[in-house]
């Protein structure tokens, strides 16, 4: 018995009828018929932080998982277009979250730097901090302050620093914690050596 692709003469609409009958290759013609004109739709539509060809390729990649629920007939090209709107929208909301979280973030690393930043308080009083900090640093044994630079001064990551040392992030990290207890300590006793 013939299938129902036979009896259609626009080569778009058979394949995306043999599409839903399984044959995965017939896809390409479907979207070699759509990609550019849904590009281009999408490129007047996307803000600029969002990439219309990326979305263009997950809304093609949405409508083949879904082909089955495509009903002949219907516009293809509308029907792909609600998939490209939806995942649009979805990158926008997605961008506005990481955006609102690295302000966040910024904000509270602004606090804290605050915070433990006398010279914003006081110039003088930063000045002896700055002073009383070098001279708790010259103190260290020379692995500790190497290790200090690489991850603070260089900003190397505490993986990168593992695998150069050949030991586990955790205990890095751990150490890390103790050697800035112990700079802190040492600089609130040269500030006040009467605490």
């Amino acid at each position: 018995m013939p299938s129902t692709s036979d009896h259609v003469d626009d080569p778009v609409t058979r394949a995306i009828l043999e599409t839903r009958n399984g044959n995965e290759d017939a896809y390409g013609i479907v979207v070699q018929a759509f990609q550019k004109r849904l590009r281009h739709s999408l490129a007047w539509r996307c803000p600029a932080h969002v990439d219309p060809d990326e979305v263009a390729h997950l809304a093609f990649l949405a409508a083949y998982k879904r082909i089955a629920s495509f009903r002949p007939g219907t516009d293809f090209y509308a029907w792909l277009r609600v998939f490209a709107r939806n995942i649009m929208l979805a990158q926008i909301n997605k961008a506005k979250r990481a955006a609102r979280n690295r302000d966040v973030y910024r904000q509270r690393l602004m606090l804290e730097f605050a915070e433990y930043d006398p010279e914003a308080r006081d110039p003088e009083a930063g000045g002896r901090h700055t002073e009383a900090l070098r001279d708790c640093l010259a103190a260290l044994p020379e692995a500790a302050r190497s290790l200090l630079c690489e991850r603070y001064g260089e900003e190397h990551s505490l993986a990168a620093l593992a695998r150069r040392l050949g030991r586990s992030a955790n205990a890095l990290k751990n150490q890390l914690f103790h050697l800035r207890q112990s700079l802190r300590q040492c600089v609130t006793r040269k500030i006040n050596p009467a605490v």
